[in-house]
């Protein structure tokens, strides 16, 4: 599982590109719509790139197997009968919660860091936006 901005650019670390897009993005969104309705954070922003094609490190999950399924059928746009090597990964948010707060707790800026802090939209930004001591994890979100 590669997000699209590691696909596009074919190495990891892509967060000044992402950030350019993101920024590019903010500025084009904001002159059109003039702040209303507008994503309120960084995770916000970039959940919001994803939905329209941006390359970004966010990977798209659903709760619902049979939204999963349709997707599969639609972007293949082959009958299910002729996929080939298809998987469905199944995560458990809370072993991925878990295994990114221990993670997180041995970097020294989240010392302080609790697991009911994981929940808000802040700790994204906090943790990946503003990451100068990136630390390898995978965290389960939902955007605005």
């Amino acid at each position: 599982m590669v997000p699209s901005i590691e696909r596009a650019t074919k190495f990891v670390g892509s967060d000044d590109l992402e950030r350019i897009i993101i920024e590019s993005l903010k500025g084009k969104v904001l002159s059109v719509s003039q702040g209303k309705e507008c994503p309120e954070t960084e995770l916000g922003w970039i959940a919001f790139a994803q939905h329209h094609g941006g390359l970004t490190r966010l990977l798209d999950f659903t709760t619902d197997p049979y939204i999963a399924y349709f997707l599969l059928l639609v972007l293949t746009k082959k009958p299910i009968f002729c996929l080939k090597n298809v998987l469905f990964w199944v995560l458990n948010k809370e072993w991925c919660k878990n295994e990114t707060f221990e993670r997180l707790a041995k970097a020294s800026r989240f010392q302080t860091l609790r697991i009911n802090d994981m929940d808000k939209p802040q700790f994204f930004d906090n943790a990946f936006v503003f990451n100068p001591e990136f630390v390898l994890c995978v965290c389960p979100f939902v955007s605005d």
